[in-house]
């Protein structure tokens, strides 16, 4: 059941770069909200698959939005990070 996250984000990734390539959008700050949503749960729903995808499909043709999906990717990661921790020191104390 793990495998749900790694696969949804790089299937977000993949609408994404659709949705992108579709608008013609090149600027992160021209970029519809869908599109970034997309970017976000992308990321958040496993940083490193997700950014991986985005980043190395947009990188091309689409340098700026590769550049900020990288840099959500970095925090998401550190969400990532914060959470397990979280998690895990939840677990020992009960």
């Amino acid at each position: 059941m793990w495998y749900i996250f790694p696969v949804g984000a790089v299937i977000l990734g993949l609408v994404a770069y659709s949705m992108v390539k579709k608008q013609n959008v090149t600027m992160w700050q021209a970029a519809p909200a869908s599109i970034k949503v997309l970017v976000w749960l992308s990321a958040l729903l496993n940083p490193i698959f997700g950014g991986v995808t985005m980043y190395y499909i947009l990188r091309k043709n689409y340098p700026e939005i590769a550049k900020k999906a990288n840099s959500i990717t970095f925090v998401a990661f550190g969400i990532w990070i914060v959470f397990w921790i979280i998690t895990a020191f939840v677990l020992s104390n009960t």
